[in-house]
């Protein structure tokens, strides 16, 4: 397996689905953290979500990406690579 990293700001984030004409909205959650002693408290988190136009659920803008890069890398990175593509960048320099 070969892992690629890449990197988008939440400000990229948030424009790409604003775009796309995607409701993107401030929400706060809780989430449980462990802290001591094997406790677990509740936080309270505030951050920018997409609402799901299909169940109108609300889903963290860094996940939601996460999701539309996956179902979309193979047409991104693969498809678009043709065979002169590969052999240019074996070529020996």
């Amino acid at each position: 397996m070969v892992t690629f990293k890449l990197s988008f700001s939440e400000a990229e984030m948030i424009a790409f689905f604003k775009s796309r004409e995607v409701v993107v909205t401030e929400v706060m959650w809780t989430e449980s953290i462990p802290v001591y002693h094997n406790r677990i408290e509740d936080k309270n988190v505030k951050g920018m979500c997409i609402i799901n136009p299909h169940n109108c659920q609300t889903i963290p803008v860094s996940v939601a990406f996460e999701k539309v890069i996956y179902k979309v890398k193979n047409a991104l990175l693969l498809d678009s690579i043709n065979r002169l593509t590969v052999l240019e960048a074996l070529q020996c320099h």
